[in-house]
């Protein structure tokens, strides 16, 4: 019965040994977790910020691009009409082309 006795209390021993590994465990878990969600939550803030600041760069090269471009269209334009109006208008060869064109 003593033998049976030390047998009973060394697997009770061996359980209280389980149940605090098992508390310990489940602790360096809980801890990795929160760990984990840190550095997420860090990452993620990196992330935006590097994300803003590309877009941010992207949108001013875009506007200026776009103003470039416009100004350059506004310039081809007005050379444009300048070519135009500096062109010889022969209105009476015009209206000759119209009269055989339209009543031949």
């Amino acid at each position: 019965m003593a033998e049976t006795n030390k047998e009973m209390d060394a697997i009770y021993h061996l359980l209280e040994i389980e149940k605090k590994a098992s508390s310990i465990v489940n602790g360096a878990l809980k801890v990795r977790e929160e760990k984990l969600a840190e550095v997420h939550s860090e990452y993620n803030k990196l992330y935006n910020e590097k994300y803003t600041q590309v877009v941010k760069k992207l949108e001013e090269k875009y506007q200026t691009e776009l103003q470039k471009t416009a100004k350059k269209y506004e310039k081809d334009i007005e050379l444009y009409r300048q070519e135009l109006e500096e062109k010889p208008q022969d209105q009476e060869r015009f209206n000759a082309l119209l009269e055989k064109l339209l009543f031949a």
